[in-house]
């Protein structure tokens, strides 16, 4: 065990369990690092989608035919999902 248990900051003494601190904090990683979300809702256009791209679709274009279909997305998030899907976005 660590030989600093205690730790005064300003007058008053507090004390601080290390062990217990870090128990928490690695349990606080886990859970930021399980996968949150199931599947996206670009998932249902993935040919389309990579089929404009492949062809030379913009981004904004791709945003553009989604929005016809009722879909609300941001650029950046089209990209990152092409990019996920073995498609390089520029």
């Amino acid at each position: 065990m660590f030989e600093a248990e205690k730790w005064s900051g300003d007058m008053n003494q507090k004390y601080f369990n290390l062990d217990e601190t870090l128990v928490k904090l690695i349990n606080r990683s886990k859970l930021k690092k399980k996968k949150r979300f199931g599947t996206s809702q670009l998932d249902k256009w993935k040919y389309e989608l990579i089929a404009l791209r492949e062809r030379g679709a913009t981004l904004e274009q791709l945003q553009d035919y989604l929005q016809q279909k009722g879909i609300r997305v941001v650029l950046s998030t089209i990209s990152r999902w092409l990019n996920h899907h073995g498609t390089i976005c520029k």
